[in-house]
């Protein structure tokens, strides 16, 4: 297991850029290496938002995302991803 984890949302909100209103609100997520992940939800729960924020496709609206211990957070919205 590596010292920080692969992906960490802590305290996040993900606010769709065409909408004031946060998609997800507050999450609070670790994933190490090695981990296996199922995002299920009904439509409109925020799961291709979530799945988009870590792509660095949204910004997050709150809170901060670490990748390998590092922020990302700041880094802000990219074409094509981090």
């Amino acid at each position: 297991m590596s010292a920080h984890p692969v992906l960490q949302l802590r305290g996040a909100s993900i606010v769709r850029p065409d909408d004031d209103l946060p998609v997800v609100r507050d999450i609070h997520w670790t994933v190490e290496s090695g981990d296996w992940w199922i995002i299920a939800g009904s439509h409109g729960s925020g799961k291709s938002a979530l799945l988009q924020t870590l792509a660095g496709l949204i910004p997050l609206g709150a809170g901060e995302l670490t990748a390998f211990g590092e922020s990302i957070t700041a880094t802000g919205r990219r074409a094509g991803g981090w």
